[in-house]
């Protein structure tokens, strides 16, 4: 049996032992739960710091002391040391 045979088997199992709209809303839940741990570059309290402390290293990219990585601008970059900024930080920028 291929991985892709064995999900299509543990899904259909999830559909008849629990229902399409118990599976949706656990999956949901559990989206929102993992991205609780997690902060984006671009609403962390940290970024501002950053960008100020540190050399760019190529157009768009700085480095972050907080997590110790190299992060862009784009706002797709997260870690999971930083720090949420208050939401009129965010408002005002």
């Amino acid at each position: 049996m291929t991985n892709k045979e064995a999900v299509e088997v543990v899904r259909e199992y999830m559909r008849n032992e629990y229902g399409e709209e118990k599976i949706r809303v656990a999956k949901n839940m559990a989206i929102e739960a993992l991205q609780q741990d997690i902060v984006y570059c671009y609403e962390c309290k940290y970024k501002k710091e950053a960008e100020k402390d540190t050399m760019i290293l190529n157009k768009g990219e700085w480095f972050c002391k907080k997590n110790n990585m190299t992060a862009t601008l784009t706002g797709e970059d997260y870690c999971s040391y930083g720090e949420r900024k208050e939401s009129e930080e965010i408002d005002n920028e």
